[in-house]
């Protein structure tokens, strides 16, 4: 093996970013993105079935990984779980409560409530909550960025949060 100049990975880097975003952004024509999932299931590490979601964070832990060829980090990057990972702020403990309640019953992967500043954990740049919302739920299911299971897991999250005097305030994979 010979390693690449780090002038080429920047561009690799590059190239890879600009694509993940256009995919994220939905204006990847949809016969260029069948055309990539296509080439990486039979060429590459996407299994027989992928979808856009596998493609978008198959790119997420390949900029990952550029990152490391270009020297950041020590520890060659794992993959990045197979999950989508939501933030809800809502106002008060009750509030908290009955998300929670509504999220279990969901089959939310993993469910975290913090206060903003909580001791112990750093502040997130999720956590630039609104007036009168306290406190922050952090949510993960199997659905992957972009697809429709992921649109309707963001709608429906964003009808709870507004129940519940809330508000959705974003996602990320993994």
């Amino acid at each position: 093996m010979r390693p690449l100049p780090y002038e080429d990975l920047a561009a690799l880097l590059g190239l890879n970013v600009l694509l993940h975003g256009e995919l994220l952004a939905d204006q990847l024509p949809p016969d260029v993105t069948q055309r990539l999932i296509r080439r990486l299931t039979e060429h590459g590490p996407l299994p027989v079935g992928a979808s856009e979601g596998d493609l978008s964070l198959l790119l997420h832990d390949l900029a990952q990984r550029l990152h490391w060829a270009m020297g950041h980090g020590d520890e060659y990057p794992e993959a990045t779980a197979r999950q989508t990972t939501y933030y809800i702020d809502l106002p008060s403990a009750a509030a908290v409560a009955a998300c929670r309640a509504e999220l279990t019953e969901l089959g939310a992967r993993r469910l975290t409530m913090y206060r903003p500043g909580q001791a112990g954990r750093a502040m997130t740049s999720n956590e630039h909550l609104a007036a009168g919302l306290h406190w922050q739920l952090v949510v993960a299911f199997p659905e992957l960025m972009p697809s429709p299971s992921f649109e309707a897991r963001t709608q429906a999250l964003c009808a709870m949060a507004e129940r519940h005097g809330g508000r959705f305030a974003g996602s990320s994979i993994g």
